[in-house]
């Protein structure tokens, strides 16, 4: 049996968790003298590459991507309030500088390029209560992305209204260090050398004749 320490340190543990699983907010509504509640959770999490696992965030520490890698993104939401949903969106703000890849999980439709923002639409009622929903799909870094941290936002919208959003950052590294090289040698340098090279040559014969 849990004595009273473990039972408060098991509970506190349990709540914390509450807090780490994306945003929520909570709207009250009264019908007839009763109260109904619409409370919404989304949870933006980016694919490891090292360990294959989605997480919050990938720091520089944890992962560096580059130009022309692959990133994959998921967005997890869910209607834990007693009021069913219809017409449910999630709306999802790409960094500029990457581009929209295969949708894995999710039902695309629409893609605004100038905003560089990919909307999904819930198929259906969103019933109160709901299990957590996902959706997944690969973004592509293209060689205009900027480098440091890179945000990706995700957002939960009823009836075009939003009512809640959540983040998942990387780090992408700058461009390629290319190797200091030579400058190619051209008809105009090679005379130039040519040239060069009998000066010095005459300059050795006559400290001979000296």
């Amino acid at each position: 049996m849990l004595n009273l320490k473990q039972t408060l340190i098991v509970s506190f543990l349990s709540t914390a968790t509450l807090f780490t699983v994306g945003e929520s907010k909570v709207y009250a509504h009264n019908y007839g003298g009763g109260t109904e509640v619409e409370k919404v959770e989304i949870n933006k999490l980016v694919r490891d590459p090292k360990t294959g696992n989605f997480v919050d965030d990938l720091t520089h520490a944890d992962f560096t991507f580059k130009t022309g890698d692959t990133v994959t993104y998921m967005i997890r939401y869910r209607n834990t309030g007693t009021i069913d949903l219809d017409d449910v969106t999630i709306e999802d703000r790409i960094p500029s500088g990457f581009s929209l890849g295969d949708i894995i999980d999710g039902n695309k439709t629409g893609f605004d390029s100038s905003s560089n923002t990919v909307k999904f639409s819930h198929d259906g009622t969103l019933k109160a209560d709901s299990k957590w929903i996902e959706i997944r799909f690969d973004t592509k870094i293209e060689s205009d992305a900027e480098a440091g941290d890179r945000v990706n936002t995700a957002i939960f919208k009823v009836d075009g209204d939003e009512k809640t959003r959540d983040t998942a950052s990387i780090f992408v590294a700058s461009g390629e260090v290319k190797s200091a090289q030579l400058p190619e040698t051209g008809p105009t340098e090679t005379a130039a050398l040519t040239v060069i090279s009998l000066i010095m040559a005459g300059a050795g014969l006559k400290l001979r004749k000296i």
